[in-house]
């Protein structure tokens, strides 16, 4: 399970990218 916090509408899109990245190596839940 994946949490994350923004701060900011910079920082989200980076942990967007991240998450991204992230989905596409492993399966994945969107909660």
């Amino acid at each position: 399970i994946i949490y994350a916090r923004a701060y900011t509408y910079e920082h989200q899109f980076n942990l967007l990218l991240g998450l991204a990245a992230k989905m596409s190596e492993e399966p994945f839940r969107l909660l």
